[in-house]
């Protein structure tokens, strides 16, 4: 699969940031992939950083292939990009993870498409809505538009694919899921201590969607496929898929819980720092205290 991939130059190029920041790809399965074998979704890859699963009771290679690139993708988002290095605010957090999604089913039908070319064969796209991106990107490279101008129309239409497969109620739950978690045991709030206060303006949160948006591997020199966008189109829900009146409802769940968090942490830092001072100032007292006059034994 390696060397399948590597027949494009963005596929070597993945590989090669892949190799560079010890990301590494297993096989695995549907026992250890799935928390709930029982739900009707087949789950193909997981992404963990710098670990990628692949299941490998997936019967089409060129699908678990297409698969590999897409997790490939996020591990390149994460560690090249710094698309999590920035603490957000659930609605930031909501458009971020929709449009890296966005991104990496554009990223494998870009793949899927240099890929057919450079060996000679048609450019398999199945069917539903994910053939329909790959169709009108193959149409639009065929009729010679530039790969990155091909790139943002495709990004364009891959919001409503993400909107369609229910992505949002796995990103907004995940962020319920773990604010939850933070105020049920406040110390977890240490990952995000440094970073309450430092939420990215409107300018910052647009770069980093702009370089994630790289069509290609190359942050520093490579077109991003939303460079038309303006600063504040990073920051609507239009622009990323819509949002209905449950999603909505959803976010506002997700921003009490992040209050919640924000203040149990507070409280419980707080908390900590006191108990650190009394204890400070109980080891000055004892050192200040006289010592006893210690007297010779009589004989």
């Amino acid at each position: 699969m390696r060397t399948e991939i590597c027949r494009t130059a963005d596929g070597r190029a993945l590989f090669a940031f892949a190799d560079a920041n010890n990301t590494k790809l297993e096989m695995s399965d549907s026992k250890t992939m799935d928390a709930d074998l029982t739900d009707a979704i087949f789950i193909r890859g997981l992404n963990y950083g710098k670990l990628v699963q692949l299941n490998r009771e997936e019967a089409s290679d060129s699908v678990l292939m297409y698969t590999a690139v897409h997790e490939l993708r996020h591990s390149w988002h994460k560690l090249a990009a710094g698309t999590h290095d920035m603490e957000l605010p659930p609605k930031q957090a909501w458009i971020r993870d929709r449009v890296l999604e966005a991104d990496c089913y554009s990223f494998e039908i870009h793949f899927g498409y240099e890929y057919a070319k450079q060996c000679g064969i048609p450019f398999d796209t199945g069917t539903g809505s994910y053939a329909a991106l790959a169709k009108s990107y193959a149409a639009d490279r065929d009729a010679g538009m530039a790969a990155d101008i091909a790139y943002g129309r495709l990004m364009e239409r891959a919001f409503p694919h993400v909107k369609s497969l229910e992505y949002d109620d796995d990103f907004l739950g995940r962020q319920i899921r773990n604010w939850e978690a933070v105020v049920k045991d406040p110390c977890l709030g240490i990952t995000h201590a440094d970073k309450w206060d430092r939420e990215p303006d409107t300018k910052e949160f647009a770069a980093m969607l702009r370089r994630a948006t790289t069509v290609g591997i190359d942050v520093k020199s490579g077109p991003s496929a939303l460079a038309a966008w303006t600063d504040n189109d990073f920051q609507s829900l239009d622009k990323t898929g819509g949002a209905t009146k449950d999603d909505l409802d959803k976010l506002a769940k997700a921003d009490g819980k992040r209050g919640e968090a924000k203040a149990a942490w507070d409280v419980y830092w707080q908390k900590t720092l006191d108990a650190v001072r009394r204890e400070r100032e109980a080891k000055e007292n004892n050192s200040q205290q006289p010592k006893p006059v210690l007297k010779a034994p009589s004989v």
